[in-house]
This record gives C-alpha cells, sequence and structure tokens, in this order.
C-alpha cells in the first residue's frame, strides 16, 4: 500500500513538472497585441473564447481582455482553436477586424469569425485539461475532519466524529465547462455513557452519500445518488435511498437539485417499509475572510406514506491553522415524521474538531 501511495505521489508530481515545464517553454516566445488606443502589448495568449482572452503582458502578469478592446493580435506559437462544431484545428493566430486568422503547420490559412469559436487554449491546457482523463484516485477535493472525548470517573464517557467531504470536478477549472462532478460524504457521530449499577446509555447517528453529476450545459446537469442513513436517536436502524434527478447551478457554489428516489426503511423494533419520495436540496459555499462556510437544506415529501416526511439541515464553518490543516465546526439538524415510537423526531448534532484539506 505504502509503495502504490508512493507511485501515485510520484506520478502525479511528474505529471505536473511537465506541464509546468511545457507551458514555461510555451510562454517563451512572445506574442503581441494592439490595443483600441495604439498601445502594443508584448507577452503571451494564455487562451480565450468567443468574448475575451486571457493574455500574459511581459509587464503587468494576466490581464483579462474583451476582442472589442483589442485591434490586432498575433502569436509566435501555435495554440489549439476549438470551434463550436467540427475539429479542432492547431496552429499560429492572428486577429484583425472582428475575425480569427489560423495559419496551421500544413495547409491553407482558416477564416474564423469569434462566434464560431468555442475555446483558444495553449497545446499543454489542451492536453493536461481536455485529453487527458485523471483516474479514479486523481482530482478530488475536499476535507477530512475528527474529533474525540473522553472523560474517566464514576461516570464514564467518550464520544467520537469524524466527516469527509470530497468532490471530484472533471476539469476542475472554471473556465471549462463541467463536464461531471462526483460528491462523497460521510458524517458519523458516536457516544456512550456508562455508571456502575446503570445500564449503558449509547449515542450512535450515521450517514453517507455518494452522487454523480453529469453536465448538459454549464448551469443543468442530470445527477443519481444513494444515501445511507442510521440513527440510534431515532430508533433508525436503517434507511437506504437511491434516485435519480437533475440539477441547477444558479450562480458560483449555489446549486438546487430535485429527484425522485425509493426509500427503505428499517427501524429497530419495526416491520420494514419502502416508499417513494422527493429530494429539494439547496447547497452553497462562500469564503468569508479566511474563513470557508458551507451550508445546505433538503426537504423529502413522501408521495406514498405521508408520516414519512424527512427534512434536514447543516452548516459547517472550517478556520485554517496552518497549511492543509484546520479548525471544523459543523452543526447538523435532521427532522424525521415518523420515527421509531418513543422517540422524537428531531435530532441535533454539534460536532468540532481538527481538519485537514484534501488539495
Amino acid at each position: 500500500m505504502h509503495f502504490f501511495r508512493s507511485s501515485q505521489r510520484a506520478a502525479r508530481f511528474a505529471s505536473g513538472l511537465a506541464l509546468v515545464l511545457a507551458l514555461s517553454a510555451f510562454l517563451h516566445a512572445a506574442d503581441t497585441l494592439t490595443l483600441g488606443n495604439g498601445d502594443e502589448v508584448a507577452g503571451k495568449l494564455v487562451r480565450a473564447d468567443a468574448h475575451a482572452i486571457v493574455f500574459d503582458a511581459d509587464l503587468m502578469g494576466n490581464i483579462t481582455l474583451q476582442w472589442s478592446q483589442i485591434q490586432t493580435l498575433n502569436t509566435s506559437a501555435s495554440l489549439v482553436v476549438i470551434g463550436v462544431k467540427g475539429a479542432p484545428v492547431t496552429g499560429t493566430l492572428s486577429y484583425a477586424d472582428g475575425k480569427l486568422y489560423i495559419l496551421p503547420p500544413v495547409g491553407e490559412e482558416l477564416i474564423w469569425p469569434l462566434k464560431r469559436i468555442h475555446m483558444i487554449l495553449a497545446p499543454p491546457l489542451y492536453k493536461h485539461y481536455i485529453v487527458q482523463h485523471p483516474n479514479a484516485l486523481q482530482a478530488w477535493h475536499g476535507a477530512i475532519a475528527g474529533g474525540f472525548s473522553f472523560v474517566s470517573a464514576t461516570q464514564s464517557s467518550r464520544s467520537y466524529t469524524a466527516s469527509i467531504n470530497l468532490t471530484r470536478p472533471i476539469p476542475d477549472v472554471s473556465w471549462l465547462p463541467p463536464r461531471s462532478n462526483t460528491q462523497f460524504s460521510l458524517q458519523e457521530t458516536y457516544g456512550s455513557l456508562s455508571q456502575p449499577g446503570y445500564p449503558q446509555v449509547k449515542t450512535s447517528v450515521f450517514t453517507s452519500q455518494l452522487e454523480q453529476d453529469q453536465y448538459f450545459s454549464r448551469q443543468f446537469f442530470a445527477l443519481v445518488r444513494g444515501q445511507l442513513d442510521h440513527n440510534f436517536a431515532q430508533g433508525l436502524q436503517l434507511q437506504q435511498s437511491y434516485g435519480s434527478g437533475i440539477g441547477w447551478t444558479a450562480f458560483s457554489n449555489f446549486n438546487l437539485k430535485a429527484d425522485v428516489h425509493l426509500t427503505i426503511q428499517q427501524f429497530l423494533s419495526a416491520p420494514r417499509t419502502r416508499f417513494l419520495a422527493s429530494d429539494l436540496t439547496e447547497t452553497y459555499a462562500r469564503k468569508l475572510g479566511s474563513v470557508q462556510w458551507t451550508e445546505s437544506l433538503s426537504a423529502q415529501p413522501s408521495y406514498t406514506n405521508a408520516r414519512a416526511f424527512q427534512a434536514s439541515g447543516s452548516t459547517t464553518f472550517a478556520i485554517p491553522i496552518y497549511k492543509r490543516l484546520g479548525f471544523n465546526t459543523t452543526v447538523t439538524d435532521s427532522y424525521i415524521g415518523n420515527p421509531q415510537p418513543g422517540f422524537r423526531r428531531n435530532s441535533l448534532q454539534v460536532s468540532t474538531g481538527l481538519q485537514i484539506n484534501v488539495p
């Protein structure tokens, strides 16, 4: 296992180093552009689309310009031009009068209007983000957190909390249209309290979800997901949910999702039940200075068992401490309309602990 992990790290390092070296070689030759006021700027065209370009200027660094702000553009090295339709074309570029001129290594010059352009990329970026596909262990981002407490006296108690929240967007840059996103989450809370002469009191709450999103535009996607829940505090032995639906990225880091799923529910002392339900969910993430804040709300009405309505909400604050290490506080509230008789419908959890960020 250690050898396998070392090989994976070495492969990722070699891939990143190759990309950096390729970009360095690409950026060595200078491109030139003329602004609307006649000023000339030297540097390198990094990427572009039908509306704007990102240009690495020698004196100003990366700047973003609309095509309307540019009189002319000439590149010294070949770039990959991806059209709205058809195969990508590679060649040196020039721009004037609202048209892009592409000179391939072999063949005649091509003239494209801007509306025909989907994306222009440097060959190393095109190869890394468009052609290559990461394997199942690569491109994961997120955090792993955990905490515990322990008391030993006449009363002895212990409690543990753990959470994993990972996402795998493909590609993992915001300037390319998303193709897919895999999300995995797990949250576990366990505690026990014991005293001589009294029965032991135990708390165990577990939830885990796996979701796969496939985008058919920048904002809309189809999804399939499955979820497992166990909540001893509500008498819930095991609940399984499997379904599919659609999602909408309303704006950056804010998603709305709706699905239809089958739920299989098993309490500690009740017959197993099945019902059809929907999950209406919103999720939002935002940076508050150096603090990462995420929140989600979910309502799950049932079509075939009105008493089985469920809802949940959670909010997390992650505070960085040093490099990938941080401090995590999570509040989760869940409601179940048909708990085990004698148990409350509501379950509130507050957990804190250390967090390790996954790059």
